[in-house]
């Protein structure tokens, strides 16, 4: 049923593999792998070369994520459970990626560096909206 053209949950598998391979195997594991590439994305200067443990612990929690969410796609039923920690682990990440951006935080950031953010935050803000649609029914195969 996953992978048939009447899924009920299309769109969410869709967009839950879309922030898992953006998200979680893409920035989590350049994170975890390079994170001195994002260090030039982030500040021209290099000034943050004694932040690279946190950059690394991030990417193997954006990595963990990247993968419980395709494991999550691939089941033939997404419960009300796996919807709501989908739900809160995209809304605490788009929560902190807002907040920095209020605080001026991400000032600092090059041309890419803000895409990257923004694409984020645009994945999160996805993921946080598109399961309450599926919260209500019981769409049990």
């Amino acid at each position: 049923m996953a992978y048939s053209l009447n899924d009920p949950y299309r769109l969410y598998r869709i967009f839950l593999r879309l922030n898992a391979t953006l998200t979680g195997l893409g920035l989590g594991l350049l994170l975890l792998a390079q994170p001195q590439i994002l260090i030039r994305l982030w500040d021209g200067q290099g000034q943050a070369e004694a932040v690279l443990w946190t950059l690394r612990l991030s990417g193997a929690g954006l990595t963990g994520m990247g993968v419980t969410f395709w494991e999550i796609s691939a089941r033939a039923f997404i419960t009300r459970l796996a919807s709501l920690a989908i739900m809160l682990s995209s809304g605490l990440l788009a929560a902190i990626l807002f907040g920095a951006y209020v605080s001026g935080a991400l000032a600092v950031l090059t041309g890419p560096g803000r895409l990257v953010l923004l694409l984020l935050f645009l994945c999160q803000l996805a993921c946080v909206i598109i399961p309450l649609a599926y919260l209500g029914d019981d769409l049990t195969p």
